[in-house]
């Protein structure tokens, strides 16, 4: 079944406010299953009833390079952190790679959140906050745990379990990355409120690369989920207008430019050289 209950409800309210100032779009209904395509492999030995998927939410951007939308089904996870777990990950992971399977090729999927097979892709994103904003360590310990002084290693994420297809990716969304979203998104906002950021004009900045090249022509584009786990979100913004009642007229009161966010320690010189 999919997430329901306050936590969850939780982390839907921060995934809502955070997504759309990334300019991602929602699709479709929320907590809703669809009915699996393939019981053969998908559904667990000894269920009697109809095996199900779970879909929290599902986004959707469309990616600059590739040209393509991606679609991202959605798995809402909110622990506190004693309760952040590697098992609790891997069946996580495990669960959405066989959801992002069925549903690339289910016509009750496709229906419920408007996915065309032309130009559009998959995928799978797990967002994992953290309510009581307590975990201390990098995420990513949960794969890859460090060699304690004494005793064994914990248990890792066992990858080799993530029954993922060839051609299908999951994405992470991990606790800090939500925190480091946070940060941009009030930070705008506060912008926003001093009039030097608009609340609709912008778009986040992708550079020409020798073997990937920006495909589309909008002028404002939203983040990628490549973006927004990068070291450097760089924001292109228009002109920030405000009305004059005694002139009846539209003045520019801040200009057009870039903003550039940072998300790694900045501990070193070398960090900054780019600027």
């Amino acid at each position: 079944m999919a997430e329901n209950g306050p936590i969850e409800d939780l982390a839907k309210r921060i995934s809502d406010d955070l997504m759309s100032r990334f300019k991602w779009q929602q699709h479709g209904p929320c907590d809703q299953d669809f009915s699996c395509d393939d019981e053969a492999k998908h559904k667990p030995e000894g269920k009697k009833q109809k095996h199900t998927h779970p879909v929290d939410v599902v986004f959707s951007y469309k990616d600059p390079y590739l040209n393509k939308v991606i679609y991202l089904n959605t798995d809402l996870k909110s622990y506190k952190a004693g309760s952040i777990n590697s098992s609790k990950i891997e069946s996580a992971l495990e669960s959405l790679a066989k959801t992002i399977e069925c549903a690339r090729y289910s016509p009750e999927w496709s229906e419920k959140y408007n996915f065309s097979q032309i130009d559009c892709e998959v995928r799978g994103l797990l967002f994992v906050f953290n309510h009581d904003n307590q975990l201390q360590h990098d995420f990513y310990e949960f794969f890859n745990p460090p060699k304690p002084t004494k005793g064994r290693r914990d248990k890792a994420v066992n990858l080799e379990k993530i029954p993922l297809c060839a051609g299908q990716q999951i994405h992470i969304i991990d606790p800090f990355v939500i925190n480091y979203m946070l940060a941009v998104t009030n930070d705008m906002n506060d912008l926003i409120a001093k009039k030097e950021f608009p609340d609709e004009d912008y778009g986040f900045y992708y550079p020409q690369l020798t073997f990937h090249k920006v495909a589309v022509t909008e002028k404002y584009l939203p983040a990628t989920i490549e973006v927004l786990s990068s070291p450097f979100m760089i924001i292109k913004h228009g002109a920030v207008y405000k009305y004059n009642r005694a002139k009846r007229v539209e003045e520019e009161v801040y200009p057009e430019g870039f903003v550039v966010y940072y998300n790694r320690k900045g501990n070193s010189d070398n960090e900054f050289f780019i600027f």
